[in-house]
C-alpha cells in the first residue's frame, strides 16, 4: 500500500537527519523500481541497510511532486527522468562508489 506524499516526505527527511548527512550529501530519485534503480544505475551498495530507502507513491505525478520538493531543499537529482510508471521514490547517501 502506497504511503502518503507526507508520510513519504517525513521519511525521507528523517532519513537524512539519521544518517548525519546534509541534503547535498544525499540524491533523490523516482523510479518504477527502485531497487534495480539503486543497484544498477546509481551502484549503491543493497547489502548496507542503513545506504537508502525506497517507498511506494501514489502515482508518478505524486512522486515526482516529491522529487521536485527535495530538489528545491538541496538533494542531488534532476527532474526529468524516469517515465509515467515511475511511481517509486528513492533516496540514498551519496559515498565515493555511488554514481549520481
Amino acid at each position: 500500500m502506497p504511503l502518503t506524499k507526507g508520510q513519504i516526505m517525513a521519511d525521507i527527511s528523517e532519513y537524512i537527519r539519521w544518517i548525519g548527512g546534509s541534503f547535498g550529501n544525499c540524491y533523490v530519485g523516482i523510479s518504477k523500481d527502485a531497487v534495480d534503480r539503486l543497484l544498477n544505475g546509481h551502484n549503491v551498495d543493497l547489502r548496507d541497510n542503513g545506504a537508502y530507502r525506497h517507498y511506494q507513491a501514489a502515482s508518478s505525478d505524486e512522486a515526482r511532486s516529491i522529487e521536485r520538493a527535495f530538489l528545491k531543499l538541496g538533494v542531488q537529482g534532476g527532474d526529468g527522468g524516469g517515465d509515467d510508471d515511475s511511481d517509486m521514490v528513492y533516496v540514498y547517501k551519496i559515498t565515493t562508489q555511488t554514481k549520481q
